[in-house]
């Protein structure tokens, strides 16, 4: 095989896992504060590291999507 191709493939592979691995925490975190966090309203306020601590696992399946759109466009050259 092509180098090009085994460099594209690997990080094509490593998007995905890290996309679909923080997608589930994601996932989870969001469902397990949603059953505690029911009595708190809308109306309370949120900093910006608060913000961040509660979607990084968002963010990085993000990040691991932009990996894995890397390794195709890899691929495709």
């Amino acid at each position: 095989m092509d180098r090009k191709i085994i460099i594209g493939l690997t990080v094509l592979l490593i998007g995905l896992a890290i996309a679909i691995i923080f997608a589930v925490i994601a996932f989870l975190s969001k469902k397990s504060i949603k059953k505690h966090d029911d009595f708190n309203t809308e109306k309370k306020r949120i900093g910006m590291w608060d913000f961040t601590k509660q979607n990084l696992p968002l963010f990085i399946s993000l990040f691991g999507l932009i990996i894995s759109l890397t390794g195709i466009v890899l691929l495709i050259n």
